[in-house]
């Protein structure tokens, strides 16, 4: 599978998904990550994680896929990406743009990516009260 879809805990006790991707990430591999990240997805509304660094590249599709499953709605999860090859790093860009997706920032740890969702997961759990 070129997923592994996981559930960790962020510093604040928040619920994250950590999506650690694979090789070459088809459209059957989308439709399943949005199975649970997506807007009617087990998990939606929860911070991503996604790791890329053994990512090779993603499909035509998978990119259109996502571009068309994220926008810029304020419901949308904050997405950390871990990001080491240009390739990926052009794709996310374009689905960030394509897609008006405002809450996606690209970074070269996971440490740091954490640290990020963290940050925000606190800052929305702040403004909830």
């Amino acid at each position: 599978m070129p997923y592994t879809i996981t559930t960790i805990k962020l510093p604040s006790s928040a619920s994250c998904v950590r999506m650690a991707g694979n090789g070459v990430i088809s459209k059957e591999d989308a439709e399943h990550a949005l199975t649970i990240v997506g807007r009617r997805g087990s998990m939606f509304g929860a911070p991503i994680l996604l790791l890329t660094q053994q990512m090779k590249s993603l499909s035509k599709e998978a990119r259109a896929l996502y571009a068309t499953n994220f926008d810029s709605g304020d419901d949308m999860p904050w997405c950390g990406v871990v990001v080491t090859n240009p390739l990926i790093r052009v794709a996310a860009n374009f689905i960030s743009r394509a897609s008006g997706y405002n809450k996606l920032k690209m970074f070269s740890t996971e440490a740091e990516t954490v640290r990020w969702l963290d940050e925000r997961a606190r800052a929305d759990a702040a403004k909830a009260t």
